[in-house]
């Protein structure tokens, strides 16, 4: 479960406070499968009260690979990643595969309501899948954060066996999974066998680990001190 928000010590005269969270959940699917959800919800200094379901994503076959950050970026757009889940469709680049599913992908929406990001870059039909997704072609990811200065979107990934990843993650980003883990020069695969999208497009890695050291959290400082002895 990842949570984003602030809430303890509300003093009598305050307004409850907004926390975004999401988990994993049994019997909301169809026949009771689990499902994965965005929700927000009201905390008044004890409880968390109003719960609303802001995007409803799978959870299967995994369940795994559904992880991942949850943040309010600089814009006031909410966020999140959710991994493959080990799934094999187009957004995975397999081009006969699924159409789109909500997997593997960096989604942005407004926190209010969960609707699509109106300058999302895959898709400006609220009604397209696609326009959700600010990423996509992301195995699993932990790590998810902004540039301080630019307001740039990084990410980490992990990979399999190999190539764990630091991304700068510009709008439209195709990471490449299943066709390119790490370098584009060393995956033996090739930017025309990805799927694009109108709007979207590839970049190698920032930095790669040929052994995994298991990356998750990503982070910049907001200042010049590394502490009271720098």
């Amino acid at each position: 479960m990842n949570g984003n928000g602030t809430g303890s010590g509300l003093g009598q005269n305050e307004s409850p406070q907004t926390v975004f969270l999401y988990y994993t959940e049994s019997g909301r699917g169809e026949g009771g499968e689990l499902r994965n959800g965005v929700y927000k919800y009201s905390w008044n200094g004890r409880t968390l009260d109003n719960p609303i379901l802001l995007v409803d994503l799978p959870a299967i076959p995994g369940p795994n690979h559904n992880g991942g950050k949850l943040m309010i970026g600089p814009d006031n757009y909410l966020y999140r990643i959710i991994g493959d889940l080990n799934h094999d469709g187009k957004l995975q680049n397999f081009p006969n595969g699924p159409d789109p599913d909500d997997t593997g992908i960096i989604f942005k929406v407004n926190p209010n309501d969960g609707t699509p990001a109106p300058d999302n870059p895959l898709s400006p039909d609220p009604n397209n899948p696609l326009s959700k997704y600010y990423a996509y072609g992301i195995r699993n990811s932990f790590g998810l954060t902004f540039d301080p200065v630019s307001n740039t979107v990084w990410d980490t990934e992990n990979g399999p066996t190999s190539d764990d990843e630091i991304n700068l993650v510009k709008p439209g980003f195709n990471s490449g999974w299943q066709t390119i883990m790490g370098p584009i020069f060393s995956s033996g695969g090739t930017e025309n066998e990805l799927v694009s999208f109108p709007g979207s497009h590839y970049a190698d890695p920032l930095l790669t680990w040929l052994d995994p050291v298991a990356v998750t959290d990503i982070e910049f400082l907001e200042s010049s001190s590394l502490g009271e002895l720098f």
